[in-house]
């Protein structure tokens, strides 16, 4: 096998500078588009980022009760599963990221209005809006109630004095009724 390196590196060459003449024509026709569209600002979370722009850390701690901080606290809490169950199947991924789908959660939860008023404010249908706010409420109640919900040994309900002292030990002339529970037709016994 023949390889000729000096035509090979004449050809690139070549390449090289029509590529650089078609950038620079390309420049020249299309520059100031390519300007505009360095001016926009892209947000990793759009929602959350143009609420925390317009609004600043006051009006987002309006917005959902708890300041910027405090929300990423709570991000750190259900960002796992939350992903997890974003990016979970086949089809159309949404375009609203998780945090900010808990984000919007958690305003509709503080100033609840009707699906319509809020999707409007979300710039989302409202079946959508509805699908979206519930899937997030199902996913993140249990890593949160895990998380931020303690249960109390009977040692530290002792200590604090708040066990319940009169409760029955054993039920004493007490009738207990059956439930009727048919199992069948309505007719049968």
């Amino acid at each position: 096998m023949v390889l000729n390196v000096t035509s090979m590196l004449e050809r690139l060459n070549v390449q090289s500078v029509s590529d650089q003449l078609y950038l620079e024509d390309s420049l020249d026709v299309f520059g100031t588009v390519t300007d505009e569209t360095n001016d926009s600002v892209a947000y990793r979370n759009p929602v959350i980022d143009k609420a925390l722009e317009n609004s600043g850390t006051e009006g987002y701690r309006m917005l959902t009760n708890f300041t910027p901080a405090k929300f990423e606290a709570i991000w750190g809490i259900v960002e796992t599963p939350l992903t997890v169950r974003w990016l979970d199947g086949k089809g159309h991924k949404s375009k609203t990221t998780p945090k900010d789908a808990l984000f919007m959660t958690l305003v509709i939860l503080k100033n609840y209005q009707t699906w319509d008023k809020d999707a409007v404010d979300f710039d989302v249908k409202a079946p959508t809006l509805e699908k979206m706010i519930m899937r997030i409420v199902d996913v993140v109640s249990p890593a949160l109630y895990e998380a931020l919900v303690p249960m109390p040994s009977m040692q530290a309900l002792v200590d604090r004095g708040a066990q319940f002292s009169n409760y029955a030990k054993y039920a004493t002339d007490v009738k207990f009724q059956p439930s009727h529970r048919p199992t069948g037709r309505f007719g049968e016994k």
